[in-house]
């Protein structure tokens, strides 16, 4: 599991690009989390 953390960083990275002004980066990371755990 060491390209899990790597994608989410770069997803991350992504979500703070384009949710930067609405800052409910945790709802899009738990959605994120829950679609890689599938």
């Amino acid at each position: 599991m060491t390209r899990g953390p790597m994608l989410i960083r770069g997803t991350l990275r992504d979500l703070n690009r384009v949710q930067g002004d609405r800052r409910r980066s945790r709802r899009t990371i738990a959605e994120i989390l829950e679609a890689y755990k599938t």
